[in-house]
C-alpha cells in the first residue's frame, strides 16, 4: 500500500474483491475518465464520493471513517472500548478474562452484530478469549476463518502472502496461527506469523494496524522460534522488537517480553554472560506493569538455570491492575463530514472563533459544517488541530485521509518530532531544514511546528538560555498571541501548543522562576482534565506534563503533592500499557518516599526504577539511579 489515501484504500478493496470499474460507475458520481484517474491513483476523491463508492463495493463507510460510527446504539461504542481494555489484561488476570466474556456476550445481543465488520469484531474477540481459555483449537480455527473471510473472501492460510490487512484481519490471522500451534502444527503457525509480519511491515510507518498488531506478532513468533530451536533467528527478532517496535511504537509495552525471550535464546545458544541482568530487567518490567504471572515465570526460569536475583521486596507491594478508564465522550452519528464536525463542536460547547483561533478564518470551518467544502485537503494538520481543540482523537473518527504530498510531509514531521523527543538532534536537523523549505510551512500551525523545533535545536546547541525562551514565545504567538498564565486552564489547546507550554514551564522552573513554571504546569493539567473528551488524545501529552510537574514540585520541597501525582501517573501509565512513562513515575515515587523519610518503602521502587530503565534502554537513567542508590541506600544493582 504505497500511501494511505482514499484512492489507495478504494483500489485495495476493489482489487481484493475483484470488482470491475463498471460496478463502481453505478453510484453515478463521475464518468469513466474520472474513475480511471482514481483507480490509477492519480486523483484522490472527495470523502462523500468515496463513501458512495465503497457502499457500491458492499464495504461499510468505516473504511474511511471509524467502523464503530455505524448505525448502532451509542452504548456499544463505550462497551467496545471496555472490551478492548479488558482483553488487554485478560491474558494475565482471571477477573478481566471473565469481564471480557460477559461484555462480549452482551455485545452479541445488539442488532447489527450478526454480519459485516461488526460480526468480524465479535469473532475476533471470541477467538482471543478462546485462546486464553485454551479451548479446542479446531473451534478457534472456525472462528478465525469465518471472521477473516468477511472482508477477505479469497483468504487461504496456506497461500496467504501477507497482503494489506483491513479491520480485524491481522488480529484474526494472529489468533489463527496460535490455534495451529496449539493443535500441534507449529511450522504452519510460524509460517503464517512470518507472512503476516512481513505484510504489516510493508504498511506505511504510521499505519495503525502496524502499530497495534506487529509487536505481539513478533513476540509470539520469537517464542515459537525458541521452541523450535531456531535461537539465532529468535534473538534477531527480539533485538528488533526491543529497539524498533517496542520503544518507538508501543511505549515499552512488550519490552519485558522481548527481553525475557532474548535471555532464553542466549541461554540455549550457550551465551550465559549477562543473563542475570536481562532476567532481572524482565522480572521488574513485568512487576511495574502488574503482570505477576509473567514475573513469576521469569523468576522460575532463572532458578531452574541456577540464577538467583534480588527482587528487593517488590512482590510485597500492592499489585492490583488498575480499573479501566474509558473515553468520556460519545461518538456523533453522522452521514457527512460537516455534520460530524458541527456535532463535535456543539458537544464541546465551542464557538467558531475558539476552534479557529490562530489556525484559519472562521469561514473555513463554517463551510465544512454546512457541507459546502471538504475537509482541508493539503493540510491534514489543520483538521487534526481542530479535533484536538475539541478534545478529540482524530483516529477515533477518521482514518488519516492524505494525498501523497500530505503523506510524505506527515512521515517527515512525525520522524522529526520522534527524533526530537529522543534527543537525536544530529539526525533531526537536516530533516527539519528539508521540511522548512516547503511553502506550506511558512504560516499557521505548520510554521509553529518549525519554530518549536528550531527552539529545541537552539537549546541543545547553545544552551536553554533567554534566546531559547524567546523562540518558544514566538512559536506560541503563531496561534495564541500573548502568553497569559492565568488563562491556560480555560484555553482550547492543540497538541503542539501543549508541548510549547510544557517546555516554557520547564524553562521557568530551571531558571529561578519556579512559581511561574508550576503555575503553567497546573494550568495545563486542569485544562486537559476539563476539556479533553477522548482519553486517548489526552494521554498523548498528559503523562509527560504530569511527570514534569511532579518532578519540579519535588525539587521545590512540595514532596507530599509530588508523591501523590507520581503515584497517580504510575497508575495511569499501567492502565494504558505505557511502560515508558511508568518507569519514569516509579523513579519519582522512589525519590519522594526516600526524601519523606520512608527509606524502607522506597527500596522496592528504586529497584523497579533501575531495571525499568534497563529494559527501556535509558543509559542516563541507569547511571543516575545506580549512583543514587549506592550513595543513599547502600545498594548496588547489577
Amino acid at each position: 500500500m504505497p500511501s494511505v489515501n482514499k484512492s489507495n484504500i478504494i483500489n485495495e478493496i476493489r482489487e481484493r474483491k475483484r470488482l470491475r470499474q463498471a460496478k463502481l460507475l453505478q453510484c453515478g458520481e463521475f464518468n469513466a475518465t474520472t474513475l480511471s484517474r482514481i483507480t490509477n491513483r492519480r486523483q484522490n476523491p472527495y470523502t462523500q464520493t468515496s463513501i458512495k463508492i465503497i457502499h457500491e463495493m458492499d464495504i461499510p463507510a468505516g473504511t474511511l471513517f471509524n467502523p464503530f460510527l455505524e448505525n448502532q446504539p451509542l452504548s456499544v461504542y463505550e462497551m467496545r472500548n471496555r472490551l478492548l481494555y479488558t482483553l488487554d489484561h485478560a491474558h494475565h488476570s482471571r477477573k478481566y478474562l471473565d469481564k471480557s466474556t460477559k461484555l462480549l456476550n452482551r455485545m452479541k445481543l445488539y442488532k447489527g452484530f450478526e454480519s459485516g465488520i461488526n460480526r468480524q469484531f465479535i469473532l475476533s474477540c471470541q477467538a482471543r478469549i478462546s485462546i486464553i481459555r485454551k479451548e479446542d483449537p479446531q473451534k478457534i480455527l472456525i472462528y478465525t476463518q469465518e471472521g477473516i473471510i468477511i472482508t477477505y473472501p479469497e483468504y487461504n492460510p496456506d497461500t496467504f502472502e501477507g497482503d494489506v490487512l483491513l479491520y480485524e484481519e491481522a488480529r484474526l490471522i494472529h489468533t489463527q496461527a496460535l490455534a495451529y500451534k496449539n493443535s500441534g502444527e507449529t511450522r504452519k503457525a510460524m509460517a503464517l506469523l512470518q507472512r503476516t509480519m512481513e505484510g504489516l511491515s510493508r504498511l506505511s510507518h504510521d499505519d495503525r494496524d502496524k502499530t497495534h498488531h506487529l509487536a505481539p506478532i513478533m513476540f509470539d513468533l520469537s517464542s515459537l522460534l525458541i521452541d523450535a530451536g531456531e535461537y539465532g533467528s529468535a534473538l534477531d527478532l527480539c533485538d528488533s522488537g526491543i529497539d524498533d517496535i517496542t520503544t518507538t511504537r508501543t511505549k515499552g509495552r512488550y519490552a519485558p517480553d522481548f527481553t525475557y525471550n532474548k535471555a532464553r535464546a542466549l541461554y540455549y545458544l550457550g551465551q550465559k554472560e549477562g543473563l542475570p541482568d536481562l532476567l532481572s530487567s524482565a522480572f521488574h518490567g513485568f512487576i511495574i506493569m502488574r503482570i505477576l504471572t509473567k514475573a513469576q515465570e521469569v523468576r522460575t526460569f532463572a532458578l531452574n538455570i541456577g540464577i538467583i536475583f534480588d527482587t528487593y521486596g517488590v512482590e510485597k507491594l500492592p499489585m492490583f491492575i488498575p480499573d479501566a478508564e474509558f473515553d468520556r465522550g460519545k461518538p456523533i452519528m453522522c452521514t457527512h463530514f460537516g455534520e460530524l464536525m458541527g456535532g463535535l463542536r456543539s458537544e464541546a460547547g465551542m464557538t467558531l472563533a475558539e476552534v479557529c483561533e490562530g489556525l484559519c478564518n472562521t469561514s473555513t470551518f463554517s463551510r465544512m459544517e454546512m457541507n459546502k467544502s471538504e475537509y482541508p485537503i493539503g493540510s491534514v494538520y489543520l483538521l487534526e488541530a481542530f479535533m484536538q481543540r475539541m478534545g478529540r482523537d482524530i483516529d477515533k473518527y477518521f482514518y488519516t485521509l492524505l494525498n501523497d504530498d500530505d503523506f510524505e510531509d506527515k512521515q517527515l514531521r512525525d520522524k522529526i518530532y520522534t527524533l526530537q523527543a529522543a534527543r537525536s538532534y544530529d539526525e533531526m536537523e537536516p530533516l527539519l531544514k528539508d521540511l522548512k523549505t516547503k511553502k506550506k510551512y511558512k504560516e499557521g500551525i505548520n510554521l509553529q511546528f518549525i519554530k518549536m523545533s528550531e527552539a529545541e535545536l537552539h537549546g541543545e546547541k547553545n544552551g536553554y538560555d533567554s534566546q531559547y525562551m524567546k523562540m518558544l514565545l514566538e512559536s506560541w504567538r503563531v496561534t495564541k498571541g500573548t502568553l497569559d498564565e492565568g488563562k491556560i486552564a480555560h484555553m482550547r489547546l492543540t497538541f503542539y501548543e501543549i508541548v510549547i507550554l510544557n517546555d516554557m514551564a520547564v524553562y521557568f522552573c530551571d531558571n529561578g522562576e519556579s512559581d511561574r513554571g508550576l503555575k503553567i504546569f497546573e494550568g495545563i493539567i486542569k485544562n486537559m482534565e476539563t476539556h479533553y473528551v477522548d482519553e486517548s488524545e489526552r494521554m498523548r501529552t498528559y503523562l509527560t506534563v504530569l511527570r514534569q510537574y511532579a518532578k519540579f514540585l519535588s525539587r521545590n520541597d512540595k514532596r507530599e503533592k509530588a508523591l501523590a501525582l507520581a503515584k497517580n501517573g504510575l497508575e495511569l501509565s499501567i492502565k494504558h500499557n505505557d511502560l515508558w512513562h511508568a518507569s519514569s513515575f516509579v523513579i519519582d515515587v522512589a525519590v519522594n518516599l526516600f526524601q519523606l523519610g520512608q527509606k524502607k518503602k522506597s527500596i522496592p521502587y528504586f529497584a523497579q526504577a533501575f531495571y525499568g530503565s534497563v529494559v527501556m534502554k535509558r543509559p542516563v537513567g541507569i547511571k543516575n539511579i545506580r549512583e543514587y542508590a549506592r550513595e543513599h541506600l547502600g545498594i548496588t544493582f547489577l
